[in-house]
């Protein structure tokens, strides 16, 4: 949440923002289906953050976006430092 926050006080356009919150979640820019189905829900609804919060909750609870997660703690965990020569 606090990435759509910034992403809506620096008035992002809406493409912006959705290309933003797919990349953090699901490690990939939205596809065009994606973009449209999105964008055309969002333009009907009155109160956009909470909107956004509908899209984000939505791409977080996708598998893609599990799977994301997990390998970005794969290459975040510390990694095994190599043993002194002796």
């Amino acid at each position: 949440m606090q990435l759509l926050d910034q992403l809506l006080k620096e008035n992002r356009t809406e493409e912006q923002v959705l290309e933003s919150l797919a990349t953090a979640t699901m490690g990939r820019l939205p596809t065009e289906s994606e973009k449209k189905l999105v964008l055309n829900n969002l333009a009907k609804q009155q109160d956009k953050r909470a909107a956004w919060l509908d899209v984000l909750k939505t791409f977080a609870s996708t598998t893609e976006a599990k799977q994301h997660a997990e390998s970005l703690n794969r290459t975040d965990s510390p990694s095994k430092k190599p043993e002194a020569k002796k």
